[in-house]
């Protein structure tokens, strides 16, 4: 390192004094010779860097006033308001209030906190009435499970158990809740049974072991029985230690119970007014804080100790945090954490406000980066590395812009990706996401200044994997290898767009507007140099923007120059070029590609090719395989091969189909492990050449800090990338970035608990609702959807969250979802089956009905014809009858006749 300072140094001084010869140094431009000698060790740092989203009223909450939140085990957020409780998916806030549609009682109108039973898919909801309801998580309804619920008042309640609830209070005593069998068997413990109504504490040993502690007895509920064990004493505090109980009394007595017998064990010398404030077990010792002091209870041989020093700590109360740490809290604005038999102690509240506060209602998370979290009731959200030696603080501002919306928080919570969510009194909740660990951010010229000091406009690494970097403000930074100190600064009157170090020690600078600094013998002024590189014969070409390509080559009085494309319309914009490993220089202009075979070009100016001339070309690297990647602005991203001089270049376009953050490409700069960065103008993408696959950043939560600039993309020795743009130099190491990728798979919200669904005729056009319950990627999120038996083919990839049909013919079908992030990795697909029943004239029970009535016409209408056959034969043979009679009494009459006649 010292030798690269010391040649870097050296370097400077022939540029200075290069700059002085040619009089083309700016006014005020400092020697950078010197700056180099005087160089400083500023090491950069950062602080965290979050983005926020907020869910209010306006986002479907009942109100902005959540005072419990948690999430379930499908991935869902419950949020437990002042009108009501709420599911919220990411893209839909589903509410229960108290209506006859929802199916859910005035009880949980007012809600405090939910606890969800993952085995029985319930959801208990307790309120501010002091009544527990139940939610049945699958079809969203209420579950009554005791007649007397509207009657009765509890102020505690603990799930020992999936599937069994216990329930106690001040005034109703107590109530067991089991329903693993199936159906719901409560049993109350009123005062007929255990002497009083009022119960203080329960406390469970397992989920057959129950101690119930009334106001001066002591029981324990054991495999479906109630014993009492103990009379004439009233329990402060328990604590389960080894199978065993662990309780002090009021007047200081400890016990311990151990196969179904209650001992007294140990004792606390309490003074008059002294009562148990909170406890913890820590290895052997049983640290009891009360109002006015703190003692250690040694479970082994009962030995009690009275506290000093840093654990004298009066009126502690304990906190648990998702990590299951301790932290002790007292009102006196000091929040303690655990540590083996330590404590580190913050400070997060001045002494003198606690006073118009109950207590600091600290909650604490500790997120999937590692962070903790800590939310306060007055002083905002304050978050800490793990060792607690750096913070950062957030506040509520006038313009909305921090995180949270109020400093009085009620709640926090950290989710199963990489977010935190933060209930603020009447603000809502604020999901917080850090914009990511694996990225640093640098201003050139201090954070403060948001002018053009700090818009980074070249960023270049040197032959000893320094860094140079160039600024709107004509100010050139001189970086150590590893970004962590400025060797050396200078000021130019026109912006450095290009630098290149030379074989014969020189370091030529490009300027827009001022041409070539450092050259010596040169005469290139006035150009607006963007881009330079040296070939083999160490001629140097230079792109210019509207003056098109010059050769510099040199000659004994100095150096030659050549142009070309001065007249050519886009061509002449050269903004980007590199010379690949056959020695061909592949130029980037706003015209499209230039090809130029170096060697024949300079013999033969017509010896050059053009490619994709309505592209304009921001940036050109050569990988490590030969290929050529360009930033098409507008287009996308550009994979070229370059063929072998006989065959023409084969071009690959990826743009925001493809999964590209954005399709206005910057830089891309390649990394050894063959990935590239790309930047655009609204983010940053990575492609994985492993996995083929974009994955796409936004590491600031100022739109601002997401535009990156052209012609400003390294890779540094250590493999971290770094970006220049309108907010200075984003520093990447992939290695600790956290892009979340395969957690795509879809859960239909609108029915979140079944597989299956059946709808009547009238539901026949169902609007299903569908999600990833990603919380950290909803907007990129896109679907696509099948409905077999209906639909022919996939559905367009599309952000709506939801699939809508018209008037489905009754039958059985199967929705078909899937998912992927801005990645553009799909997940797996998920299924709900879905069936329509017929209307009524189309169930079995009509075709029945209407075989029947058609088997009733067919014999009636068969019955009619025979009675018709019938009685057409009746007449027929009555006719002949008639006919026959009527012939025998012609007959007969002819015979009495004719003797007549004789006669």
């Amino acid at each position: 390192m010292r030798y690269s300072i010391f040649f870097m140094a050296a370097a400077f001084a022939l540029l200075a004094s290069s700059c002085h010869d040619g009089g083309q140094r700016g006014v005020g431009a400092e020697p950078m010779a010197q700056i180099a000698v005087e160089k400083h060790a500023e090491i950069l740092s950062l602080p965290i860097e979050v983005k926020a989203k907020r869910v209010t009223i306006q986002e479907g909450l009942p109100s902005n006033v959540v005072s419990d939140m948690q999430q379930d085990q499908k991935g869902f957020l419950w949020f437990s308001t002042h009108n009501g409780l709420a599911r919220y998916d990411g893209n839909v806030v589903t509410t229960y209030l108290d209506n006859d549609s929802t199916g859910v009682s005035a009880l949980i109108g007012r809600t405090k906190k939910a606890l969800e039973d993952v085995t029985y898919k319930k959801l208990w909801v307790y309120s501010s009435s002091e009544r527990l309801t139940c939610l049945n998580m699958v079809d969203g309804k209420e579950e009554k499970y005791c007649q007397e619920v509207e009657k009765l008042h509890f102020t505690k309640w603990k799930l020992v158990c999936d599937g069994m609830f216990w329930l106690w209070g001040a005034k109703d005593g107590a109530m067991l809740i089991d329903y693993r069998s199936g159906s719901f068997l409560t049993r109350r413990f009123a005062k007929a049974e255990i002497g009083s109504s009022r119960v203080p504490l329960i406390d469970s040993l397992d989920k057959d072991n129950v101690v119930l502690c009334t106001t001066d007895k002591v029981f324990l509920y054991s495999e479906g029985r109630l014993f009492c064990i103990a009379k004439g004493m009233r329990m402060s505090r328990t604590r389960p230690f080894h199978h065993k109980m662990l309780m002090v009394s009021e007047k200081g007595d400890v016990y311990v119970l151990r196969q179904g017998k209650l001992q007294r064990f140990s004792h606390v010398a309490y003074v008059d007014g002294e009562v148990a404030t909170g406890d913890l077990l820590m290895g052997n010792r049983w640290i009891l804080f009360t109002n006015r002091r703190s003692f250690s209870i040694d479970v082994r041989t009962g030995e009690v100790a009275e506290c000093e020093g840093e654990w004298l700590i009066p009126n502690g109360r304990v906190l648990t945090d998702n990590k299951g740490r301790k932290w002790i809290y007292n009102k006196t604005g000091v929040l303690r954490l655990v540590r083996q038999d330590k404590l580190v102690p913050l400070i997060l509240f001045p002494q003198q406000t606690t006073n118009y506060i109950d207590y600091e209602r600290f909650h604490i998370v500790e997120d999937n980066h590692g962070l903790i979290w800590i939310s306060t009731y007055g002083k905002g959200l304050f978050v800490f590395n793990q060792d607690l030696t750096q913070s950062q603080h957030f506040v509520a501002d006038k313009l909305g812009e921090s995180p949270i919306a109020s400093n009085y928080l009620l709640g926090i919570i950290a989710d199963r990706h990489d977010g935190v969510w933060v209930s603020s009194e009447y603000g809502g909740v604020s999901h917080i996401q850090v914009m990511d660990k694996g990225v640093e951010r640098i201003y050139p010229n201090g954070e403060g200044n948001m002018d053009f000091s700090n818009v980074v406009r070249m960023v270049k690494k040197m032959n000893d994997g320094t860094v140079m970097v160039g600024t709107r403000a004509g100010s050139l930074y001189h970086y150590s290898a590893d970004m962590s100190q400025v060797l050396g600064k200078s000021h130019f009157d026109s912006n450095v767009y290009g630098i290149v170090q030379m074989p014969n020690g020189e370091t030529w600078i490009g300027t827009r507007g001022k041409g070539i600094y450092g050259a010596k013998g040169l005469d290139f002024k006035d150009r607006n140099v963007f881009c330079m590189a040296s070939d083999a014969k160490h001629r140097m070409w230079i792109g210019t923007f509207g003056k098109g390509l010059s050769l510099v080559y040199p000659r004994k009085d100095g150096y030659g120059v050549k142009t070309f494309f001065v007249d050519s319309v886009g061509l002449n914009e050269v903004r980007c070029m590199v010379i690949d490993k056959h020695g061909v220089l592949w130029c980037g202009t706003s015209g499209g590609l230039i090809r130029i075979p170096v060697d024949e070009f300079v013999k033969d100016a017509s010896r050059y090719k053009t490619y994709v001339r309505d592209y304009e070309i921001r940036d050109v690297i050569v990988d490590r395989q030969g290929r050529l990647w360009l930033s098409a602005s507008g287009d996308g991203l550009v994979q070229v091969e370059p063929g072998d001089g006989e065959t023409e270049p084969k071009f690959y376009v990826f743009n925001t189909s493809n999964g590209l953050v954005n399709n206005l490409v910057q830089s891309v700069v390649d990394t050894p492990d063959g990935n590239l960065w790309i930047s655009t103008q609204q983010g940053v993408t990575a492609w994985n050449a492993r996995k083929k696959s974009f994955e796409n950043y936004m590491f600031s939560r100022n739109p601002m800090g997401n535009v990156y600039n052209e012609n400003s993309a390294v890779c540094l020795d250590d493999g971290r990338v770094v970006l220049g743009g309108n907010y200075g130099l984003t520093i990447i190491q992939p290695s600790r970035l956290s892009h979340v990728s395969g957690l795509t798979d879809v859960v239909f919200t609108s029915y979140p608990y079944s597989d299956e669904i059946t709808l009547t005729y009238e539901q026949r056009s169902p609007n299903i609702h569908f999600s990833t319950l990603d919380y950290s990627d909803v907007r990129n999120v896109k679907y696509t959807y099948r409905l077999e038996g209906f639909d022919q083919a996939w559905s367009q990839p599309s952000s709506t969250p939801w699939a809508a049909y018209q008037k489905l013919p009754a039958g059985k079908y199967l929705l078909h979802v899937k998912a992927c992030t801005s990645d553009g990795t799909w997940g797996k697909e998920s299924t709900l089956v879905i069936r329509i029943k017929p209307p009524f004239y189309l169930t079995s029970w009509a075709i029945m009905i209407y075989v029947l009535l058609v088997l009733g016409v067919i014999i009636l209408v068969v019955k009619f014809v025979h009675d018709k056959n019938v009685l057409r034969n009746r007449i027929r043979l009555e006719q002949e009858l008639t006919r026959y009679k009527l012939v025998f009494f012609t007959n007969i009459a002819h015979e009495f006749r004719t003797p007549l006649t004789l006669m």
